[in-house]
């Protein structure tokens, strides 16, 4: 038996800000914008609808493996959404966090959960295993000492510099070798490559600020490349930085092929499907812009599947497709599903389908029993492994519930019904406008209160937004446009969905509004 046999490879993609609308195998009209549209939300014309897109590789590797219409993203910002899928944890366990927050204070998580080298991570887990591990693409878990060093070095660029000036790539070097330094010692990487540190659009200069998701792939393929021959089993970690945001068409156009956060190439990468013929394909179909950005980032994926076929490893790898958080509730608890797409072949029987209640947090302990490791001690998961969904065994049932927790709220789903509460801690009201800033309040890890608008539209997007507590029967309205809260006839279903939440938040460092105090 060979060791692939015992220990296979995995491949983890993950996606930047994707809903159901984003790929062609999901019924967009079931979450997001779109179905918030189709569900007769007045405040968003029709032509805001994504679909019809061009996702071939995507629908066919759905078809080919496991797809899940039940994933729950637990916190819909990139920082802690990137720590639950990479730990296994909800984000406010992270150390560093309650460093920032400490325990039995209300916390408002926000980008400020930072992933520290004492954690154990599934990569770590993994490497101790005998696997050879690596990450290329967005980082966005940097403790805050460190992503406040790296933006100071970012900003000491003018922003209107030349990056092809030697003394300006000098500069650009230095900042970007810092980030990938860190993250090279500690974090159980052997492999750490083509690194965004952050979002690309403020990057200095200028010129800088493009996503380039040609670079990212090409580091990928040369991961693989490197390791063809490699008696290790492998896991490669692939966070891109697209859609970022909803597919728009604007982003792959103004996206430079050459400007990379490490300076600008010489030639850009040759991965992936030229993007004039991107933009051809899709005119060919008659689809609108945003579709570019659709089958680009299908493409990506797709570069992967053929590398793994060409080194001859497709039969031996399990690889994951899923992404960060959605994009129509970020900075919310509303909403919440979002693609989970897996192929293992040999394993999972193509069209494997679920609707079991799923989240981020199974994700790092399904990876690691695809991989046959033990789970350690101070790994404290709060996930389970899905891996027996996954293969298409009989289970009674995964989990009856999961807590979803960003900035100052917290929501749980549980059967048919969805509860959110939305509470502010007593220090916020005399510094913050609801109607200016919504639930999150503050949104600096030193409570300095810097919006000035409600996030994303949230209070058009849910006609409750603004109010503490709301409840959903999301079986029949799935896009929460109906609370049901403060309607009689529920007053039962309300209490026992309040229950249920303490029983997730008691289990968790931090305190929460009344909830610990009154013992719901």
């Amino acid at each position: 038996m060979t060791q692939h046999e015992i220990k296979p490879n995995i491949v983890l993609f993950v996606a930047e800000d994707l809903d159901f609308e984003g790929v062609n195998c999901y019924d967009a009209a079931q979450t997001g914008f779109t179905g918030v549209i189709r569900a007769g939300n007045p405040n968003f014309p029709e032509m805001y609808t994504v679909d019809n897109l061009l996702t071939p590789a995507l629908d066919g590797f759905a078809a080919s493996g496991f797809k899940s219409s039940n994933y729950y993203c637990v916190s819909a910002i990139c920082t802690p959404a990137r720590y639950a899928i990479l730990t296994g944890r909800y984000p406010e366990r992270s150390p560093h966090f309650c460093e920032i927050y400490p325990p039995h204070t209300q916390a408002n998580i926000y980008f400020n959960i930072g992933m520290t080298r004492g954690e154990t991570n599934v990569a770590k887990v993994l490497r101790q295993n005998g696997y050879r591990t690596g990450m290329v693409g967005k980082w966005h878990n940097f403790p805050q000492h460190i992503k406040l060093r790296l933006k100071d070095m970012n900003d000491a660029i003018p922003k209107d510099a030349n990056p092809r000036d030697p003394g300006v790539q000098k500069a650009i070097t230095a900042w970007y070798e810092t980030a990938v330094a860190y993250l090279r010692d500690g974090f159980g990487w052997d492999s750490v490559d083509r690194v965004y540190y952050d979002n690309p659009e403020p990057f200095h200069p200028r010129a800088l600020g493009s996503h380039n998701l040609e670079w990212i792939i090409e580091g990928a393929l040369d991961f693989l490349e490197q390791n063809r021959d490699s008696t290790a089993s492998l896991f490669l970690y692939v966070p891109v930085t697209t859609p970022h945001s909803r597919y728009r068409g604007d982003i792959f156009d103004q996206s430079d092929p050459l400007a990379t956060p490490a300076g600008m190439l010489e030639r850009a990468p040759r991965v992936m499907m030229p993007r004039q013929e991107i933009v051809q394909r899709v005119a060919d179909a008659g689809l609108p812009a945003y579709a570019r950005e659709g089958l680009w980032l299908d493409e990506g994926f797709n570069a992967i599947l053929r590398k793994l076929k060409e080194i001859g490893q497709e039969e031996h790898t399990c690889v994951i497709f899923t992404t960060d958080h959605p994009t129509a509730s970020k900075e919310t608890c509303h909403l919440g599903r979002i693609p989970f797409l897996a192929r293992w072949p040999g394993k999972i029987a193509p069209g494997t389908e679920s609707g079991a209640l799923l989240a981020q947090i199974d994700l790092a302990p399904t990876i690691l029993d695809i991989a046959g490791c033990d789970v350690p001690a101070d790994m404290h998961l709060d996930g389970q492994s899905c891996k027996p969904l996954l293969l298409g065994q009989t289970v009674e049932s995964h989990r009856d519930r999961v807590l979803l927790e960003v900035v100052n709220s917290r929501a749980l789903v549980s059967g048919p019904w969805k509860y959110i509460a939305n509470r502010w801690p007593n220090y916020l009201p005399a510094i913050a406008d609801i109607n200016k800033t919504g639930w999150l309040g503050t949104a600096r890890y030193d409570n300095a209160c810097i919006r000035d608008s409600v996030p994303y539209q949230a209070d058009k997007l849910w006609p409750a937004y603004f109010r503490a507590d709301q409840l959903y029967h999301i079986e029949t309205d799935p896009c929460e446009q109906r609370d049901l809260s403060e309607d009689p006839a529920y007053a039962e279903t309300l209490t026992e969905m309040r229950q249920k939440l303490w029983a997730e938040l008691a289990k968790l460092p931090h305190a929460f509004g009344e909830f610990e105090r009154a013992g719901f």
